[in-house]
């Protein structure tokens, strides 16, 4: 196997789903679950910790963003909406 090098990434060039010519853009890992946040904010630990969000989860949001035009936000309510067994149990 080898990495393909992709272009970097613009602003834009990944505007038109079936001519991108670029590599993702940077999104800095953000790691919220620790010991310190743990001890702080102990509910929100506790919704972590219960958290689980399947590869299919992910596919089926992603796809109501890219073919269903959906914002990100709309995207996420749609799939609330259509799953309360799934979330209602990272919150008990």
């Amino acid at each position: 196997m080898t990495e393909v090098e992709l272009p970097a990434y613009k602003e834009g060039c990944d505007a038109d789903a079936a001519k991108v010519a670029c590599a993702y853009p940077h999104t800095p890992l953000q790691k919220y679950l620790n010991t310190d946040f743990a001890k702080k904010v102990g509910k929100a630990a506790a919704f972590l910790k219960k958290f689980t969000w399947t590869t299919e989860d992910q596919n089926e949001v992603s796809l109501m963003i890219a073919d269903q035009k959906l914002s990100p936000a709309d995207a996420a309510k749609k799939w609330v909406d259509g799953h309360p067994a799934t979330w209602k149990a990272w919150l008990s």
